[in-house]
């Protein structure tokens, strides 16, 4: 776990404790106490400002090196691969991601202001949920505490993004890691072959693309979409989110010249769909490892942790343990 995932996990830490703290005084489910609590909304939200601004600057300037650190490594790792390298220094992609800094602030504020959101209203719901089911009957304690659970079974999901998916902080930082650098590895080599008067580019290969990768891969393209005999680039699916360099893509592009050996070729796509479905149920696996993490079931845990290494010696597929981790990779 990199520094600004340490630092978020620990934030998150801290606003859950904010919570706990304002929710256990007094008695529980009661209608003085539900009266009491909503009223004390804006004292959770102080605590859990001081726990994000004590921390920001520091998030920031790690995010940003994991960015460059990231977008560096693809380059990197091209030019081990491509017959034509690169010739980018770690100067040339801090130059790069200066033009993405305002991105990268908004898309921090964004996090910071869903997790005070998120805390806020999943507050809200604890105070009435429990005060209602203590009218009901049933012991407001108990009911809260099931709540609490519930929610740390599934990492603490703080934000909500347009399309309703409930995301961690950490899930939410990590993509946006990963989009980010995709983004200034693309720009600097964009750049780059440019100002060099490389206009045919390769787009690498691999198994298990996405679908809307899979039908780019392993191609030549012409960047100014003036060649008679490569395609546009912009006939890709470049600029679309599960696309080209898009959120999560792991594919890269080398310049090409006409005449030379190709470096990757496209697979088939019943081969790479049967690849993509695999990683898909992998992902899946590991997100229930992570939860029975969470709920601190060991029975649970070794359960779905069969589960994967039965998936994996199926498939073939490589473990990868990491993603299993609380606060792991994500996806």
């Amino acid at each position: 776990m990199v520094k600004y995932e340490r630092l978020l996990w620990k934030i998150q830490g801290d606003m859950l404790k904010n919570l706990l703290t304002l929710l256990n005084k007094g008695d529980i489910g009661t209608a003085r106490w539900q009266l009491e609590k909503l009223q004390g909304l804006g004292l959770l939200q102080d605590a859990n400002r001081n726990a994000i601004k004590k921390n920001m600057d520091t998030i920031i300037a790690e995010t940003e090196k994991a960015i460059q650190k990231r977008a560096m490594e693809k380059i990197i790792g091209t030019n081990k691969e491509a017959t034509i390298p690169y010739m980018i220094n770690n100067k040339d992609m801090e130059r790069t991601l200066k033009l993405f800094e305002r991105t990268v602030y908004g898309k921090l504020e964004n996090l910071y202001q869903g997790m005070l959101k998120g805390m806020g209203q999943k507050y809200i719901e604890i105070v009435n949920v429990a005060t209602a089911k203590q009218a009901l009957g049933y012991s407001g304690r108990k009911a809260m505490d099931e709540i609490v659970q519930n929610w740390i079974g599934n990492g603490l999901p703080l934000i909500q993004d347009r399309g309703g998916r409930q995301w961690t902080a950490e899930a939410y930082a990590q993509t946006l890691v990963r989009s980010t650098s995709n983004e200034v590895a693309f720009q600097a080599q964009m750049e780059y072959c440019e100002e060099n008067g490389e206009d045919l580019v390769e787009v690498s290969s691999h198994l298990g693309a996405r679908p809307l990768c899979e039908a780019d891969q392993g191609k030549v393209y012409s960047l100014s979409g003036t060649s008679t005999k490569y395609p546009p680039f912009s006939s890709t699916s470049y600029g679309e989110p599960a696309g080209l360099f898009g959120v999560n893509c792991r594919h890269t592009m080398a310049p090409f010249r006409d005449g030379m050996e190709k470096t990757w070729q496209p697979y088939g796509k019943r081969e790479n769909r049967k690849v993509y479905e695999e990683s898909q149920e992998q992902r899946k696996l590991e997100r229930e490892i992570r939860r029975a993490k969470m709920e601190g079931q060991k029975a649970k845990i070794l359960e779905k942790q069969e589960v994967l290494k039965s998936f994996l010696k199926d498939t073939g597929r490589r473990r990868e343990v990491a993603r299993e981790q609380i606060g792991g990779i994500n996806g």
